[in-house]
């Protein structure tokens, strides 16, 4: 690939003025975890000494798709809308997202510092973090881009890894904790609780029928839903119980997330809403008929009005999406 300026890369917000440095902080950045955050600080800081913009760099899709395609495909933390949205909350003036494909892969490091980061990005620093790769078979390290970056006068900084409880904060180790159904280990390393939107769709109508209405949520098919169990949650930042499960007392099926407000029943078809997971409360299990489910749905919903009662005396910040 020798012409990079075919290389596809889309602006948010949309693509500013040219002859605006940057400092670049690069990354896949699925989670926008706790390391990624201090990518975004030292971003922000060096942007300020140096008198230029801070620009997050990420890649979509997910270059694992296009460099390992025969591989399961990785189950994201953050598709790509909420992704942007994050990396502009933590500190991204603008957010660079690069069409990942087989030409960009392809390209020789120095090919990808000079071509694309400095000729499209009009960039005069980077930072990365400890294990970024990049380049053809991704023969590109750290230390590989601060080697580079010196030989073109960029200013390059290496955040090392952020440690919480003995433990490397990582994208990978966040994706385990929420398959297992471990969201306040996971909402610990995002420093925010694990969140899944998506449109909120008709179902059957069987919860409105048992006395408890709920939300069916269709996420996006490639984020990592939470372990099946009940969880306590924020839907829209309205107290509420979650419940990942096939449904087993009505028969398995596929996979369902839905949503009952503990208080009130609010209208939300047809709206894009947000989940985010608290807490595991319990698990999945089959009942032996429709009185025992209602039953275990009443004790479930007593148990997260003592949770949010408690909590929001003693984090005030809870209902507004503080972490807790």
């Amino acid at each position: 690939m020798e012409d990079v300026r075919t290389v596809r890369i889309d602006w948010y917000p949309p693509e500013p003025s040219t002859g605006a440095k940057s400092i670049v902080a690069i990354g896949t950045f699925d989670g926008v975890h706790l390391g990624h955050q201090a990518i975004l600080r030292s971003a922000r800081r060096l942007a300020e000494r140096l008198e230029a913009r801070a620009v997050a760099l990420t890649f979509d899709p997910h270059p694992r798709l296009v460099v390992a395609p025969d591989a399961p495909p990785p189950l994201l933390l953050t598709p790509l809308s909420d992704r942007v949205a994050l990396l502009r909350e933590y500190g991204a003036e603008a957010v660079a997202v690069l069409g990942f494909d087989r030409e960009v892969a392809a390209l020789e490091p120095e090919t990808f510092v000079s071509s694309v980061l400095c000729a499209r990005l009009q960039c005069s620093g980077v930072v990365a973090g400890f294990n970024f790769t990049f380049g053809r078979d991704r023969s590109g390290t750290a230390a590989t881009l601060r080697e580079i970056g010196e030989k073109l006068g960029l200013v390059t900084e290496i955040v090392p890894p952020v440690q919480l409880q003995g433990q490397a904060v990582s994208s990978s180790l966040i994706r385990q904790l929420v398959e297992r159904g471990e969201v306040e280990g996971a909402g610990q390393l995002l420093g925010r609780p694990y969140r899944v939107a998506g449109e909120v769709v008709r179902g059957e109508g069987r919860g409105r029928q048992l006395g408890y209405p709920t939300a069916n949520i269709r996420p996006d098919p490639a984020q990592q839903l939470p372990g099946d169990g009940v969880y306590l949650a924020l839907l829209d930042q309205m107290p509420a119980l979650a419940v990942v499960s096939t449904r087993p007392t009505f028969g398995p099926g596929a996979r369902w997330l839905e949503v009952h407000v503990v208080e009130g029943s609010p209208s939300l078809y047809g709206r894009r809403s947000g989940v985010e997971f608290l807490r595991f409360l319990r698990p999945i299990r089959r009942f032996s008929g429709v009185d025992d489910l209602v039953a275990q749905i009443g004790v479930d919903r007593e148990r997260a009005l003592e949770y949010f009662a408690s909590a929001t005396e003693k984090r005030p910040r809870l209902l507004q999406g503080g972490s807790v």
